[in-house]
């Protein structure tokens, strides 16, 4: 969020980008802030508890079965620009690019072919998980 603390950069934000890239920058950081330490069986639940949070709040059945006691509610206003529905939250990437969205980590990883020359012990082969990594 180096745009935000530089008046020179931030100046040249657009208004949807003030709006926009601080909530996409807080979901995806919530998504792996406590979505990323959870296993597989713990990021569907995470997904799934998630995705009712952001969309209208955590229905009653969910709160039983997760032993939740306190309700939550929906969202005062509906995110500019939510996590697209056709994966699990983990596998996106909050992207600050025009007023801001929502790609594959796959999106992100290089496919192009290494080098002929290029020794065997100084390549990695970049993955998801690499990307993730070093993002």
């Amino acid at each position: 969020m180096d745009e935000f603390a530089d008046p020179k950069k931030f100046a040249e934000l657009s208004p949807m980008q003030v709006d926009n890239w601080p909530e996409g920058s807080f979901l995806m950081s919530l998504v792996w802030s406590l979505g990323g330490t959870t296993n597989a069986k713990g990021r569907k639940t995470f997904d799934m508890v998630l995705r009712q949070m952001i969309k209208g709040g955590l229905d009653d059945s969910t709160m039983l079965s997760l032993g939740i006691l306190t309700k939550v509610y929906p969202p005062e206003k509906p995110f500019a620009v939510p996590i697209p529905d056709e994966s699990l939250v983990d596998r996106y990437v909050f992207v600050k690019d025009g007023t801001g969205r929502w790609d594959t980590w796959q999106s992100m990883v290089d496919e192009s072919a290494f080098a002929a020359d290029e020794t065997f012990n100084s390549i990695i082969v970049p993955t998801i998980d690499t990307v993730r990594y070093t993002y």
